[in-house]
């Protein structure tokens, strides 16, 4: 319906077709129709040359494709309206904004605003047709609900909203009254509380309310502490607002949550009173400092160094551990007494350890005069059977001598060993052999701080 369509006639002179009133011109051998039903036109055709009048026909069906959608509506805004046309077979919705599926017959329309919607429908004829849906959103009510807030555990607070005409609250239980606009809540528990106003025109909106419940804080302090004499020690609180250090006149900061205490001699208790603003809670934790005393180390030598006595014992005192320094000059470090051997004056520190970690030093001096005659140890037999025990002859101790030569000669003149290298020794055997029980002569010769020396002496191999 509303289509045009061209008709034709035989070929002749004058034209008249009927009914006239759906064609743009009747005496036109090509007129156009225009009718909205289906109808029959008729045409008498003159031709002069034979004097005669055709007369014919011709029928335009016309199918209607009507579509028909829903009326126009008024919802509130944010409310589901439910789209239908009839008749149709393919569709296009304008505009498509707020339209769940612009190309069915039936979508969902959720406009935020009020929206004109144009439907286009086609038939099984392929004629298209149109229709319009007016759909008028009215607002909610403008809500207005108080801040959220933080409440301390069973209180009371009153929630507030304004705006609309009538009000429910959710979750009711814990409010006097769910359905006016200011209830009073008094709640345990952290809550969300949710109010729907409904406004004159009687749409609705919703807003929330986060009521924080503040539980009772977790105060914790560092608790008691060990240091030694003179030692600085941080204390720590937390949980609180608020904190105060008692006695004041001890640590350095009496109203931090840490505060540093120095220079304690003896043990001492100290306390914190810690504070909460919200709701007021609050306690006060003590706390020990023990203080462990410094050791008293003392640091002794046996003798300063010469070439007549190449080392010296250096001892320390009045701790459980101790640890020397320079430990390069020295056999053992970390001995209660140590052999050092140095060629200058050098002056050793000893630093003393308790068993609850204390520390303090003492330091001794070893001077060192080139006079002197160096001194060798050896032992004046040994016993090469094997047993673990004495089982290799050479020298014990050598100081700050150099030994350029070692050698043992039994007592027919002949070499039965020799080493530069002092730290080795005679097993009593010459290229394997065994060596008789008896007696031998050691030489050394050493270069020393005083120079060179020679030492002669003898030895007996005990089987």
């Amino acid at each position: 319906a509303g289509s045009h369509h061209q008709i034709r006639s035989h070929p002749a002179d004058t034209y008249q077709w009927t009914p006239a009133a759906y064609l743009d011109d009747p005496t036109s051998p090509t007129p156009v129709a225009t009718p909205p039903v289906t109808t029959t036109f008729y045409v008498q055709a003159y031709i002069a040359a034979t004097n005669k009048t055709i007369i014919d026909s011709v029928r335009i069906n016309v199918e209607r494709s009507d579509i028909k959608s829903i009326n126009d509506t008024t919802v509130c805004a944010g409310s589901p309206v439910q789209m239908n046309v009839t008749q149709g077979t393919s569709f296009i919705w304008s505009p498509i904004a707020g339209l769940s599926d612009p190309l069915i017959a039936n979508p969902v329309a959720r406009p935020l605003t009020t929206t004109k919607y144009v439907v286009v429908g086609i038939g099984t004829g392929r004629c298209a047709s149109a229709d319009t849906v007016l759909i008028t959103v009215l607002p909610g009510p403008d809500i207005v609900t108080s801040n959220d807030t933080v409440i301390c555990r069973d209180a009371t607070v009153q929630l507030q909203a304004s705006g609309g005409v009538n009000y429910q609250w959710l979750p009711s239980a814990p409010l006097d009254n769910p359905g006016i606009a200011s209830p009073l809540a008094t709640t345990s528990q952290t809550t969300a509380y949710t109010v729907t106003a409904e406004g004159s025109n009687g749409c609705s909106k919703t807003d929330t309310i986060n009521v924080e419940v503040r539980t009772h804080p977790n105060f914790a302090s560092t608790g008691s502490k060990t240091v030694c004499d003179g030692e600085a020690v941080v204390l720590e609180a937390s949980g609180g607002d608020s904190y105060e250090w008692s006695p004041a006149a001890n640590v350095s900061s009496p109203f931090s949550s840490s505060t540093t205490v120095t220079a304690l001699n003896r043990t001492s208790l100290f306390s914190v009173h810690i504070s909460e603003n919200a709701c007021g809670y609050d306690t006060t934790m003590a706390m020990t400092v023990t203080v462990n005393p410094n050791p008293v180390v003392a640091a002794l030598k046996s003798n300063d160094i010469n070439c007549g006595s190449p080392t010296s014992i250096l001892e320390a005192s009045g701790a459980d551990s101790y640890f020397w320094e320079p430990f390069v000059y020295l056999d053992n470090a970390n001995a209660v007494k140590t052999f050092a051997a140095v060629d200058t004056t050098t002056t050793f520190t000893v630093t003393g350890f308790t068993n609850a970690g204390c520390t303090s030093s003492a330091s001794v001096t070893v001077n060192v005069d080139r006079g002197g005659v160096p001194r060798f140890v050896l032992p004046n037999a040994f016993t090469p059977n094997n047993d673990g025990r004495n089982d290799c002859f050479g020298i014990k101790r050598w100081g700050t001598a150099t030994i350029t030569q070692f050698s043992i000669y039994n007592r027919w003149g002949q070499q039965v060993f020799q080493s530069k290298d002092p730290g080795r020794c005679w097993d009593g055997k010459v290229n394997g052999v065994l060596q008789p029980a008896g007696g031998y002569i050691y030489i050394i010769d050493a270069a020393t701080l005083c120079g060179p020396v020679k030492r002669r002496g003898s030895l007996s191999l005990i089987r």
